[in-house]
């Protein structure tokens, strides 16, 4: 290799050293693509460009340096038709570098109607240079730089120094995206976390809560059954807060168990199971999952969707909204105002519409039926340590 060509490589190493760093930075944060842009842009010597997305529902549809996506309004339609770039890109293997007089002659791209009616008109672009920077089966990012009529065409050393970025652009969007697909998994596991009619926790082995759902969250902040103070998770008395912290440590080493915890003054029980979140093969868990079920507070399957399911008036679904509770026949007679006999004629018609023959069958039903919750608000929430 002689010495014009080793200081060529070494001249685009630089100028390459100089922007992979921005790269990784909007791998994480996918705002930071718009700075990436405009160090690419400035460095290669374009005066705007894109990075576009064909295919596929995550990441970047299309990111613009140096002109508004708005003139993109009239990109879509027949001129998107005629983009010559986004055709080839459909095919292009990924690392592919091109400048537009490798897709086309000059006068045949200046004659086209991408050209005229949407890099000149909107972009004053009279030169492009693109780049594929990441595909697989369905899906596929591409950049494209320009120059205006007064810069000369992309040359051979802006196609290198492209090259030697592509590697880096496909690393940053493969973890840019395997990123989001984490963070869609989370807001979908916390979201159904949310959902269940248990109240959820996650604990250190210490007892310190990490997280809770919605009804978790609800009980600790009650606070007569289960709180946290200071020094991690209390239950109402000395005697159930030893049990429930060696319920959480025996559990952090790899053994679940179930323990009670009472109200004070016999005002109900709180009936909680631990058990170990991923415990590796002989290692310790470091958290705990405790499922909380509180029978004074079970939610009701909604009245509409029981008269849905079974066709069922609508004192017959308060009265089943009331059984899948647990009251008993005068009770709900009490709460809704009725006599004890109007109760049981809604209990045989209940029996009959469901298919059930017997009470506790009927309960067995509505008691297996899944709860729609509430959404979560701010202030349903209080803040732990992460």
């Amino acid at each position: 290799m002689n010495h014009a060509t080793w200081d060529g490589k070494m001249a685009i190493a630089q100028q390459v050293l100089t922007i992979v760093p921005a790269i990784y930075d909007a791998a994480v944060d996918p705002a930071l693509w718009t700075i990436v842009l405009e160090r690419l842009s400035h460095l290669i010597g374009g005066h705007c460009a894109t990075i576009m997305q064909v295919g596929g529902d995550r990441g970047m549809p299309f990111i613009t340096h140096g002109y508004s996506l708005d003139v993109l309004q009239d990109y879509y339609g027949p001129v998107a038709a005629s983009n010559m770039f986004a055709h080839h890109a459909r095919t292009a293997p990924a690392g592919t570098v091109l400048n537009d007089n490798d897709i086309l002659p000059k006068h045949k791209f200046r004659d086209s109607q991408f050209y005229n009616e949407f890099l000149l008109k909107h972009l004053d672009a009279d030169a492009v240079l693109t780049g594929m920077l990441w595909r697989d089966k369905s899906d596929l990012v591409a950049l494209n730089i320009c120059r205006d009529r007064n810069s000369s065409d992309f040359g051979t050393s802006e196609k290198e120094l492209l090259r030697a970025l592509i590697p880096h652009f496909a690393h940053a969007i493969s973890t840019s995206r395997r990123l989001g697909d984490l963070e869609d998994r989370l807001t979908m596991a916390e979201d159904l976390i949310d959902k269940v009619s248990y109240g959820a926790i996650v604990a250190g082995p210490d007892g310190r809560v990490i997280h809770a759902n919605r009804i978790g969250e609800a009980l600790l902040r009650h606070g007569d059954a289960i709180a946290v103070c200071q020094d991690g998770l209390r239950a109402a008395t000395p005697a159930g807060t030893a049990a429930l912290r060696k319920l959480v440590f025996e559990a952090s080493r790899g053994n679940g168990g179930v323990t009670a915890l009472e109200r004070p003054n016999h005002a109900g029980t709180v009936y909680v199971s631990a058990t170990p979140l991923r415990p590796a093969p002989d290692t310790p868990a470091a958290r705990v999952l405790l499922l909380l079920r509180d029978p004074a507070n079970l939610p009701s399957f909604p009245a509409d969707h029981l008269r849905s399911l079974f066709g069922l008036t609508l004192a017959e679904a308060r009265v089943a909204s009331l059984l899948q509770q647990g009251r008993t026949t005068a009770e709900i007679a009490s709460i809704l105002g009725i006599s004890i006999n109007t109760a049981r004629v809604h209990l045989n018609a209940l029996l009959s519409k469901t298919g059930t023959h017997r009470q506790p069958a009927l309960m067995r039903l509505l008691m297996g039926l899944p709860t729609v919750s509430h959404p979560t608000t701010q202030d349903d929430r209080i803040i732990h340590e992460p």
